[in-house]
């Protein structure tokens, strides 16, 4: 119980828990929301999309210790932004009259926080112009003209789902980079920049060596 205690206040960079957070939280929503779909809706219509999403979001999750963090925090990202939520609303068809709209805001979060370098800036833009092709479908094959004007729908979305994206990823930016900053002066000395006695516990509890030669 000691050892497991000390292990669990082992230091470590911030990304690895960010990544455990979006697959956990993404893995039980979709497993609750399967069930709860396949129990008591009368149309099982989401049960699909979010089998499929829960599938992709397993794979990515036991294939984790295999592809960056980054790259796999924007995998988990992508299931629910860009297959769940998507198919949910061509399923249902209607999902731009009532509140479910909101739930696309998720995207924008996840993608700031999950995104930590500015070349996959590309993903939530893309997910973004997906939200906009999708509305333009559904008000072409559900609404009319005089019901929406769907040119500023779109517009509204898009300024809106752009605060939110660049408010967090400069938000958890900045976050990342003080962490990553207070980590350095944790494990190295402030003089010499050579790694201290707390990095030298930390490996031996991690058994990264088996042999030490210490000179004086």
């Amino acid at each position: 119980m000691k050892k497991r205690f000390k292990n669990n206040n082992a230091l470590k960079p911030i990304e690895p828990v960010i990544v455990n957070i979006l697959a956990v939280a993404g893995i039980l929503s979709n497993t609750v929301g399967l069930i709860l779909s396949l129990t008591f809706a009368s149309n099982h219509g989401n049960a699909l999309p979010t089998a499929i999403c829960l599938g992709f979001q397993l794979i990515v999750w036991l294939f984790r210790k295999k592809i960056p963090y980054t790259i796999t925090a924007i995998l988990l990202t992508a299931g629910c932004t860009n297959v769940l939520f998507p198919l949910i609303l061509l399923a249902d068809k209607k999902g731009l009259a009532g509140s479910f709209v909101f739930y696309l805001f998720i995207a924008p979060v996840a993608y700031g926080i999950s995104v930590s370098k500015k070349r996959y800036l590309i993903a939530p833009i893309l997910t973004l112009i997906e939200y906009l092709a999708i509305f333009y479908y559904i008000d072409k094959n559900v609404f009319t003209m005089e019901n929406r004007n769907i040119i500023l729908y779109n517009l509204s979305f898009s300024v809106g789902y752009m605060f939110v994206f660049l408010f967090t990823y400069f938000f958890s930016n900045v976050s990342f980079a003080y962490n990553k900053r207070l980590l350095n002066l944790t494990l190295h000395d402030e003089l010499t920049q050579l790694y201290n006695r707390r990095k030298f516990d930390e490996d031996l509890k991690a058994k990264h060596f088996r042999f030490v030669a210490m000179i004086d």
